[in-house]
């Protein structure tokens, strides 16, 4: 399992990437709460930052869209800092 921001993970089930966030039930097994499912990682993550930001919007925490915008800007930049050790990764590097 991938762990995102703001709590959203993306499992596989080796068809397609599953994106949601992460539950016990009462059993004490993990679910996925409403999870969606994307044929690409990169539409998985996407999804992940849509809704991160509907959240925001939805709690009264963006009221304009200024601070929209901010915020879009900060969690993609909090994504590409996460993912930049694996560019390093990629190409070789220690």
């Amino acid at each position: 399992m991938i762990k995102l921001l703001g709590g959203y993970c993306i499992k596989s089930d080796r068809k397609q990437f599953i994106l949601g966030q992460t539950k016990k039930d009462k059993a004490g097994h993990t679910r996925f709460k409403d999870p969606r499912y994307f044929p690409t990682l990169q539409g998985a993550v996407k999804e992940s930052i849509r809704r991160l930001l509907c959240e925001k919007v939805a709690d009264n925490e963006i009221t304009t869209l200024l601070q929209f915008t901010q915020e879009a800007e900060r969690l993609n930049a909090e994504f590409q800092e996460i993912i930049r050790p694996l560019a390093t990764v990629r190409d070789g590097q220690p």
